[in-house]
């Protein structure tokens, strides 16, 4: 995937796969729901806590969730592979 930087890693993820990403990057809901698999996971940024609320609402949750809208690309993720989540 590509993207330009400060773009919203929710937005190339979801626009050609499916139109689950209503919230706009406001992490107000969790139909962005995403499994990190690979790639440089230390440049994530740390879970925030309403991203953590939201992602104990999902039955799929795993140590390996985040929510796309709040993952900002940029070059240093680089090679970052995602699977999108089942839908609750």
């Amino acid at each position: 995937m590509k993207g330009p930087p400060t773009r919203e890693f929710s937005k190339p993820t979801f626009a050609e796969n499916c139109t689950t990403d209503d919230s706009g990057g406001c992490c107000s809901c969790a139909t962005c729901h995403i499994f990190v698999e690979d790639g440089p996971l230390d440049a994530l940024p740390e879970v925030t806590a309403d991203e953590n609320d939201l992602l104990d609402s999902s039955d799929h949750r795993n140590d390996k969730s985040r929510l796309a809208c709040q993952l900002i690309y940029s070059d240093a993720l680089a090679g970052l592979r995602v699977q999108i989540a089942p839908e609750d």
